[in-house]
């Protein structure tokens, strides 16, 4: 009878021994999955971003692309060209005159002060 309860003794220390080495290996699981979900998560969301950020730069690519090919349209006309010299090179015809209009930027701009000219202007 006494070998009988030391047997189970020894087989319920056996069996507590295995069960906390068991949950440690599924809590130490379980950490490692929330960690490993939290990285996806990101990549995903890092994901998402970068793809509608491509859609966005196509949207105004396409746009880019279909004004060039209206611009090519108008430029393999007649008067298309005729605009196209008028603006690259000062062509003029017979009888025209140029007027250039420019900004008069002859104001000399006010220098800043520094500390002790203000100082100095104070007393």
């Amino acid at each position: 009878m006494n070998n009988e309860l030391q047997t189970r003794k020894n087989s319920q220390t056996n069996d507590s021994f295995w069960r906390k080495l068991l949950t440690i290996a599924l809590l130490i699981v379980f950490v490692w999955l929330c960690f490993t979900s939290g990285r996806m998560f990101l990549t995903y969301r890092e994901a998402k971003k970068n793809r509608i950020f491509a859609e966005n730069q196509k949207i105004q690519v396409e746009a880019d692309i279909s004004e060039l090919h209206k611009k090519i349209d108008q430029v393999k006309t007649g008067d298309g060209i005729e605009e196209h010299i008028r603006e690259k090179y000062p062509f003029v015809k017979q009888g025209e005159r140029v007027l250039v209009i420019t900004n008069d930027d002859t104001q000399k701009p006010v220098a800043k002060k520094t500390f002790w000219q203000k100082v100095k202007d104070f007393f």
